[in-house]
């Protein structure tokens, strides 16, 4: 990857067989404040040249809090999977996320 191109704290990384994925996020503020409800973004490259194709920015809201994917899975163009620990609740959550008309909908799969 490029030295210019923001990863985050996750450093996730995926691809499929036309595109590379990034999840790029930043969930601390300077000194390690609380992150509030920043969002994320999924960076769609393209394979053939690494320039960027598309960004989403996701925000995944609970209510109460944000959610934020410390690491992530892609599964092919449409689906990522991604962890969140919850330190509150001394337990990890795992979110799927579909690409659905150029919009990536969200949903809990299992707490542990």
């Amino acid at each position: 990857m490029s030295p210019y191109m923001r990863l985050g704290h996750g450093q996730s990384l995926g691809a499929s067989s036309k595109y590379i994925y990034v999840l790029a996020n930043e969930n601390k503020l300077p000194g390690g404040a609380s992150n509030g409800f920043y969002s994320e973004e999924i960076l769609q490259l393209k394979k053939s040249d690494l320039t960027i194709n598309k960004v989403w920015s996701i925000w995944v809201d609970v209510g109460s809090s944000g959610r934020y994917f410390y690491n992530a899975a892609f599964a092919g163009d449409n689906t990522m999977y991604g962890v969140f620990h919850n330190a509150a609740f001394g337990r990890c959550e795992f979110w799927r996320l579909n690409l659905v008309n150029n919009r990536w909908q969200v949903s809990q799969v299992t707490a542990t």
